[in-house]
């Protein structure tokens, strides 16, 4: 571990940090700067200097991961990929219900180009998780 010398503070986010941050984003990286003002945007931490302008954020939006598993042996190819449509429609109908509105998932290549024929959008950079 690092031994940090100088102390520095980690407190919440305040709008006036906005600025701050996204100036700590490369300009050519093709990253699009979420809605921190977000309700879904639930952790908001920011790491400041002594003057407290922020030179860290970490940011926790609230979101549902989407898992589907499926018995390739059932039916034609086709009748479950119209099955995978309305499970598809019945889920993400029940998120906006509970008041979500993103989703994501992780897949190998070839079916992320079918996620973008139902209309997903490939994400920015590449998706890793940890457990809480």
């Amino acid at each position: 571990m690092i031994e940090i010398y100088k102390p520095c503070a980690i407190r919440e986010y305040k709008p006036k940090d906005l600025e701050a941050i996204v100036r700590m984003v490369p300009n050519n990286s093709g990253y699009k700067m979420p809605q921190i003002e977000h309700p879904l945007m639930l952790i908001k931490k920011v790491i400041v200097d002594d003057e407290d302008y922020p030179r860290m954020a970490g940011f926790g939006r609230l979101h549902i991961n989407a898992l589907m598993f499926v018995d390739h042996t059932w039916r034609t190819p086709p009748e479950r990929l119209e099955l995978v449509r309305r499970l598809q429609e019945a889920t993400f109908d029940e998120g906006r219900e509970r008041g979500l509105d993103i989703v994501t998932t992780q897949v190998e290549r070839r079916w992320g180009k079918r996620l973008e024929e139902l209309g997903w959008i490939k994400g920015w950079g590449e998706i890793y998780y940890h457990d809480l």
